[in-house]
């Protein structure tokens, strides 16, 4: 206990940059999670459905 006293006393804010790259990672994948919720459903509810073109005839 006496290492981190004396870490607080020499460092007040050493473990800020720590911790702002773990939250920073964890608001990251939290985003890449919800943008391919949102894509899903935009897929399902909101895409045009156009029609698929037909096959050409196999060349001679």
């Amino acid at each position: 206990m006496a290492v981190w006293n004396l870490l607080d006393a020499l460092f007040p804010l050493y473990g800020l940059p720590c911790a702002q790259a773990a939250a920073e990672l964890e608001m990251a994948a939290a985003a890449a999670t919800v943008l391919a919720c949102f894509f899903r459903r935009a897929e399902r509810e909101c895409a045009v459905k156009l029609p698929r073109a037909k096959s050409a005839p196999p060349s001679p």
